[in-house]
């Protein structure tokens, strides 16, 4: 989600289902708040359906990245005059109660399953650029770390497109992994759909699309920047029917063919 903005603060769920982000900053004033949403971090996370921004004592609501609510719980100069305003704890309860009550993502047709996944591809994407960048940085540091997804983009290089720059990996690797748990979930039906399915769900004569899939599944090797949208892809296919995934296929194998051309195929149209 652009240069090193990792996870947000807080991730609220309704059983395994997201509902809501939040993103916590130091406490300030309502005007410094409202700077954090012009930083990289914030125009990344606006992408995000349902986010609130606080500092504590300000609260601000925002939908698809258009702010829907603010609230003041007291004002950094009441905090100081050891003064609090009755109505305003009131208002920051309702905005919160607000953003608790959303509604997890209902599937409900295979567009709206492509749809879900489609956005969740393009937050991993962007985390998965936001990775790169990090390990490049640890990189030049010297710094004695791994760096999987580096590793990764040298094998796409070599082994696929010699001329793919990160950008291009990126958004190819975030396709592959929401198309490869599309297929492990396809595969595994009848049967609740955990990290551990997913990686056992994809057929071994799939061995390339199998392993790189198993790199964000494994606790061991997945950068928590990008954990937190596999958690989310793997929520969603889980609360998803087996008998949609199965229609939500046909409808790939009808419009585009195989491949992770899923996502496109399936959102083009109702």
């Amino acid at each position: 989600m652009g240069t090193d903005v990792g996870q947000p603060d807080v991730i609220a769920k309704a059983g395994p289902l997201v509902i809501g982000y939040g993103e916590t900053k130091a406490p300030g004033t309502i005007r410094q708040l409202e700077r954090v949403l012009d930083t990289d971090q914030l125009l990344a996370y606006r992408r995000l359906p349902n986010l609130v921004l606080t500092d504590y004592l300000h609260f601000l609501l925002l939908r698809d990245g258009v702010e829907v609510a603010r609230a003041t719980m007291i004002s950094t100069a009441d905090l100081d005059a050891g003064q609090l305003n009755r109505a305003a704890p009131a208002a920051a309860e309702e905005l919160l109660t607000v953003w608790l009550s959303a509604e997890p993502a209902r599937i409900t047709s295979p567009v709206r399953l492509a749809t879900e996944l489609a956005r969740r591809a393009r937050w991993l994407r962007d985390g998965i650029r936001s990775e790169l960048g990090r390990e490049a940085a640890a990189a030049a540091r010297r710094a004695e770390t791994e760096a999987p997804l580096r590793s990764l983009h040298q094998f796409y290089r070599e082994n696929l497109m010699s001329d793919m720059d990160a950008d291009m990996f990126a958004d190819a690797y975030a396709q592959t992994v929401a198309y490869g748990l599309f297929v492990a979930r396809f595969h595994t039906p009848g049967t609740p759909f955990t990290h551990q399915v997913a990686m056992d769900g994809i057929p071994t004569s799939t061995a390339f699309l199998r392993s790189s899939v198993r790199l964000l599944l494994d606790d061991a090797t997945v950068p928590p920047s990008v954990g937190w949208i596999v958690d989310d892809i793997v929520a969603i296919l889980d609360a998803t029917s087996d008998a949609l995934v199965a229609r939500a296929s046909a409808r790939a194998r009808q419009r585009r063919g195989r491949g992770h051309l899923l996502l496109r195929a399936l959102s083009r149209g109702v």
